[in-house]
């Protein structure tokens, strides 16, 4: 939101430059241009301030334990705010709290689009799908994750889900992988 705020501002004043240089644009559009732009502007910037009371109250009601009004308010925040990716995590955890797995993995998913370095996320998304026995998403996060950082215990869930999903010999290597990881680990203290 922020970087599409800078980009209409900078349009803004691009064209408000070119409008005072007098620039070989008919002066009936630029102005026209110019007044689109100032109310996407502007627009944009009211929804930023509106999205604030959601996400307030959806964190009072989560610390309270009150999950579904939690996820009410955060769902207010993704319609105004859809490319988010925080407001999906935080009603991926009011999802979780409600014991709704595959509406939380798919909101981890959704938040995964718009940062594709948050492991954690990956990892979320993982362990829901492997309790909701969706093994090659399960496999698919894990490996996501995996190429961010090594995590044992989302390796060892990758293993588990190769196995579910009978794909033996890729669950051998990783779980040959797990063992050397895990002895060269111990070995090192």
């Amino acid at each position: 939101l922020d970087s599409a705020i800078r980009a209409i501002l900078q349009a803004i004043n691009t064209l408000n430059i070119l409008y005072c240089w007098g620039f070989n644009i008919k002066k009936i559009i630029m102005k026209k241009l110019l007044a689109i732009l100032t109310f996407f502007g502007y627009a944009l910037l009211l929804q930023a301030q509106n999205v604030k009371p959601f996400i307030k109250a959806g964190q009072e009601f989560f610390e309270t334990g009150k999950y579904n009004e939690a996820v009410e308010q955060f769902t207010k925040a993704i319609d105004l705010q859809p490319a988010n990716a925080d407001h999906y995590v935080k009603r991926a955890r009011a999802y979780e709290r409600l014991d709704e797995k595959l509406k939380a993995a798919e909101d981890y998913d959704n938040a995964i689009t718009f940062d594709v370095k948050e492991e954690d996320w990956y990892n979320s998304a993982a362990k829901l799908y492997f309790q909701l026995q969706e093994y090659p998403k399960t496999i698919e996060r894990c490996k996501a994750s995996l190429d961010l950082s090594m995590d044992y215990e989302i390796l060892a869930i990758k293993v588990d889900a190769l196995l579910k999903n009978k794909n033996y010999s890729e669950a051998l290597l990783d779980a040959k992988l797990l063992v050397l990881k895990k002895s060269t680990d111990q070995n090192n203290y």
